[in-house]
């Protein structure tokens, strides 16, 4: 616009006025410029028609240049400025349209801040889900547990309510017997246990493993699970058949034979048995199968002790029998088989660690 009037201007400015001409002199007055009119033919009363104007100078040929040129220049002036508010209206229009993008692409950012903030509160919910999921399946997992532990300790009273129940124990006092001329002099070592079945049902495959040795600490003796000693190899849960006496032996060759053997020991050591110097150590291991067919395995070590005053036999006056603890090291590290799978023909007789 501003060019626009610009070009006008200079235009307004530009337009030819009449000079006078160069052979006129200062303060003359200009003379006129004869016009030739034709008369009007026939009736006077008609319009004056011109019928020839007067000549042109240069002075008017250059005006008419100067104005066609200032005309051109204006022409082009309006043009460019035309051009320019095209151009600009265009801008504009592309600046329009660009906001107009930027505003969508503002609104789809925004919605897609909006839906991230809904994706990240889905995605919190499922972890807390999650977590309630795994806190119940863990809180599941634990009440499965404790039932199949319930279970399995029901079903254990049960099987211990119904199966049979071995007990093992020293019978009476030991002996130690005369010197025996074929040992050369040794004195035998001799006790007996006593096997019952306390339990409701048949104890089956039963098989019991001692040994008889002199040990020098009350506290015992390395635990040896020893020979295996004549038993039933069934023991019942009636009167008659529950009860069994052990008579703890050795074993002996003769020839390819095993035969049972009392334990000897030489005199000094008897003595020292006698006088609570020493004592008697009996160990093993009682093994039973049950109606549910579970095997058991039950070592046992007790040690006799002579104490209290002589009163002139062989043993003083307060001598007893105590229970000694076994662990299962003590039975592992002693053990060269497994004794629960020993043949239930093999004879009496058989050492259990050899």
């Amino acid at each position: 616009m501003r060019t626009l009037l610009l070009v006008l201007l200079l235009t307004s400015t530009s337009l030819p006025t009449q000079r006078p001409p160069a052979n006129q002199q200062a303060g003359q007055q200009a003379r006129p410029v004869p016009v030739v009119v034709e008369p009007p033919v026939g009736n006077p009363t008609h319009d004056i028609r011109v019928v020839k104007m007067p000549p042109k100078d240069s002075y008017d040929r250059w005006s008419l240049g100067a104005a066609m040129a200032v005309a051109g220049v204006g022409i082009l002036g309006v043009l460019v400025g035309v051009g320019t508010l095209i151009y600009v209206a265009r801008q504009a229009r592309e600046m329009r349209l660009q906001r107009e993008a930027m505003r969508a692409q503002a609104d789809l950012m925004s919605q897609q801040l909006a839906e991230m903030k809904v994706g990240s509160e889905l995605a919190r919910q499922n972890i807390e889900a999650a977590k309630l999921t795994a806190k119940a399946s863990e809180v599941s997992a634990t009440a499965a547990e404790r039932s199949a532990e319930a279970a399995l300790t029901q079903i254990k009273a049960m099987k211990d309510q119904e199966r049979a129940r071995l007990v093992i124990k020293p019978l009476g006092d030991p002996q130690i017997g005369p010197p025996q001329p074929i040992a050369e002099g040794l004195r035998p070592m001799e006790a007996m246990l006593h096997l019952i079945n306390e339990g409701a049902s048949k104890a089956f495959n039963v098989r019991t493993y001692a040994v008889i040795s002199a040990v020098s600490k009350r506290a015992g003796g390395r635990f040896e699970i020893g020979f295996q000693q004549d038993v039933p190899s069934t023991m019942g849960n009636t009167t008659g058949d529950r009860v069994a006496e052990i008579h703890v032996f050795g074993f002996g060759l003769y020839g390819n034979a095993v035969y049972p053997c009392p334990i000897l020991t030489d005199e000094k050591t008897a003595t020292a048995l006698t006088e609570g110097r020493m004592f008697l150590q009996i160990s093993g291991l009682l093994c039973f199968t049950d109606i549910f067919e579970d095997s058991h395995e039950i070592p046992f070590k007790f040690i006799w002790v002579s104490q209290g005053d002589d009163v002139g036999h062989q043993w003083r006056n307060m001598s007893t029998w105590f229970n000694l603890p076994v662990t299962e090291e003590e039975v592992d590290e002693d053990r060269t088989w497994d004794v629960s799978g020993l043949e239930e023909d093999q004879g009496a007789g058989r050492p259990a660690g050899s």
